[in-house]
């Protein structure tokens, strides 16, 4: 046979106080899911008991009230008149579960206990609710699964954790995996490790306020006595159905006497200029057969990291020590021990030593300017052990007082700084000093130069003549006046032409003119010079346009002829690559005779044949060529015909 038992708490008193009167029904179903069933899957089960809370006049009540106190109060709740006060009816009710889940006598007398044997072995599903059926349509059923095949075990009571104070200990652990399987805890104490006393009569639960509901540790306070003995703990846990849990891993402790007293750190003396001594003493009417020794602890400053200085123990009866390489800035701590192993320090003192050396000259001072204006700096780091930072300075030129640009003592060997980049000032300087923690500053350091990205044009160049003869133009111009000048382009352009570079030169060469020769007359010429500094910046002058135009062309060259003694005439034609002609002159002369115009022709014509001639004489020809514009070219060089 098989047995299932079952606890039930109503969720408040209203629903206890039905459940009283009216009794609970309890429904069983075979239930092969791990799921919990719905109620609805109970509608065509019937009841397999009715349970209500013992009698008022049950002789059962004065069994139980012989054997447990508590059975007095919850007679007294179910069956004598309470106040009509909510708040002092809900705490009545909070202890009277509180009693049932201690004790499964004290359970099963309330109704709300159920043993159900003689079981086939399978799984159930069980629901339990009152008996009232008007009421029940406003309160859910409690429906739980139970398992016949499985033995339902308590968990174990893990990390229990111990922290011990003067001659209390406190054992804490997590229950929040527990709740469901405890009530209550009993705490055992030894002193041997082997025999344990049980420390609390009653179970020991957890306490915890509306605004504690997230709470997951339990506390409890041991008081001892006897200090340097060893105390063993193990605790275990109550079920609701009034079995124990698994005892937890003992844990042991030694009480350690406290120290009440510490030490008084009195003063600090400078020997030799550069070592200083401590001294200290215990409270007045202190026991030194207390102490075991003392430790001395060092800090550069009051709430920094404190260093242990002696490397043994100091003896009780010790009031000095020597610190032989103490800081500038000293914080010194005295630590008494006693024999127990507790420890108190002194209160912070502090010891100066007068410090007249400045740090060394930082060394190997670095940066680079960005195109935003983005200063970084870098240097050596000092290794002097009393360094308390660096200052940062600058300065516009080698001449100027440096400014300070650092707003605090800087920690690092990096800083970044910003500078202007629309200014004159080409160039910016850096230079640094070492501070120490009693201010003394280093010498500064070797300005570094850094030049600013330039963003500025270089002045313009200015013309300041221009001038033609009939071969060529000549311009004269003022160099820009910028000291980062890299060199010089000179365009022109010729007409309506595109631009084209002409001429070159770097700021050294110091040109200032030049003559344009490459020239075709009756054109308009346009000149520009544009200026470029070492970071490509340019700027490019104001036009100087010239028309160039001397009314003398240069003559023709190409002139060739022939002979024709059948048509008695002599054929000129020539080549004038020039534009703009309006017309040819052919002159004439025989050999030894002035010449003279024997034809003018149309400015597009490059032929002509003469046949004004007589056999047997030698003669010469010249042309020049007439412009739209009045000019004409030089008389060409005369060409011998002989005929």
């Amino acid at each position: 046979d098989k047995t299932i038992y079952l606890r039930y708490v109503p969720n408040n008193n209203n629903t206890f106080n039905n459940c009283k009167e009216n009794g609970f029904v309890i429904k069983r179903i075979p239930w092969d899911s791990n799921i919990l069933p719905d109620s609805l899957n109970f509608k065509e089960a019937s009841a397999i008991v009715y349970i209500k809370p013992l009698a008022k006049e049950n002789m059962e009540w004065r069994n139980l009230i012989g054997k447990k106190m508590e059975t007095g109060y919850l007679y007294n709740f179910l069956y004598e008149q309470l106040n009509n006060l909510n708040n002092h009816n809900d705490m009545a009710f909070g202890l009277a579960m509180l009693a049932c889940d201690f004790d499964v006598e004290l359970a099963n007398a309330a109704g709300l206990f159920y043993k159900d044997e003689h079981l086939l072995p399978g799984q159930y599903a069980y629901l339990i609710q009152t008996a009232d059926n008007k009421f029940s349509k406003n309160i859910k059923p409690a429906i739980v699964i139970a398992n016949t095949s499985v033995n339902n075990t308590l968990k174990d009571i893990d990390s229990i954790k111990m922290i011990t104070r003067k001659n209390e200990v406190k054992l804490t652990w997590n229950i929040e995996q527990l709740i469901n399987d405890y009530t209550g805890y009993f705490i055992e104490r030894s002193v041997d490790g082997e025999t344990f006393l049980q420390l609390n009569v009653k179970p020991y639960i957890q306490i915890q306020t509306q605004y504690e509901k997230e709470k997951i540790n339990i506390f409890y306070n041991d008081t001892l006595t006897e200090y340097g003995r060893v105390y063993f703990y193990r605790v275990r846990g109550l079920g609701f159905f009034g079995t124990y849990g698994n005892y937890s891993d003992i844990i042991k402790c030694k009480l350690i006497k406290p120290l009440d007293a510490f030490p008084i750190a009195d003063s600090t003396h400078l020997l030799y200029d550069s070592i200083l001594q401590i001294h200290w003493h215990m409270p007045e009417n202190f026991n030194l057969n207390e102490l075991t020794g003392f430790n001395i602890y060092r800090s550069e400053s009051m709430e920094g990291v404190y260093t242990k200085l002696n490397d043994e123990l100091l003896s009780k009866e010790n009031k000095i020590f020597i610190d032989d390489k103490p800081n500038p800035s000293n914080y010194y701590k005295i630590l008494a021990l006693n024999t127990y192993g507790d420890s108190a320090y002194s209160y912070p003192m502090i010891g100066l030593v007068p410090d007249m050396h400045p740090p060394k000259i930082p060394q190997n001072l670095k940066g680079e300017i960005d195109s935003l204006g983005h200063v970084i700096l870098s240097w050596q780091s000092n290794k002097e052990i009393d360094l308390q930072g660096y200052r940062i300075f600058r300065n516009n030129a080698v001449n100027e007082e440096l400014v300070e640009i650092s707003k605090y003592i800087y920690k690092d060997t990096i800083y970044k700084d910003t500078v202007a980049l629309e200014t004159l000032s080409e160039e910016v300087f850096y230079s640094i000093t070492a501070v120490d923690k009693v201010y003394n500053n280093s010498p500064f350091s070797p300005k570094v130069k850094l030049k600013r990205p330039d963003k500025i044009k270089p002045v313009e160049v200015q013309f300041v003549e221009v001038i033609h003869n009939d071969t060529s133009i000549v311009l004269k111009w003022i160099s820009s006046t910028s000291k980062d000048v890299e060199k010089y382009e000179l365009w022109r352009n010729k007409g309506n032409s595109n631009l084209e570079k002409i001429k070159e030169w770097t700021a050294k060469d110091s040109l200032d003119k030049f003559t344009d020769t490459s020239l075709e007359y009756g054109n308009y010429y346009t000149y520009q010079i544009k200026v470029i500094d070492d970071d490509n910046n340019f700027s490019i002058s104001a036009s100087a346009s010239h028309y160039f135009d001397s009314r003398i062309r240069k003559q023709i060259k190409q002139i060739n002829y022939k002979v024709n003694l059948e048509s008695k005439s002599i054929l000129l034609n020539w080549y004038y690559p020039e534009s703009d002609l309006y017309s040819f002159v052919i002159y004439k002369a025989k050999k030894g005779e002035p010449l003279k115009i024997i034809k003018t022709l149309k400015g597009n014509i490059f032929s002509f044949v003469d046949t004004d001639l007589f056999v047997g004489n030698k003669y010469e020809y010249c042309i020049k060529a007439n412009f739209n514009s009045g000019a004409e070219s030089y008389v060409s060089d005369a060409i011998d015909v002989d005929f």
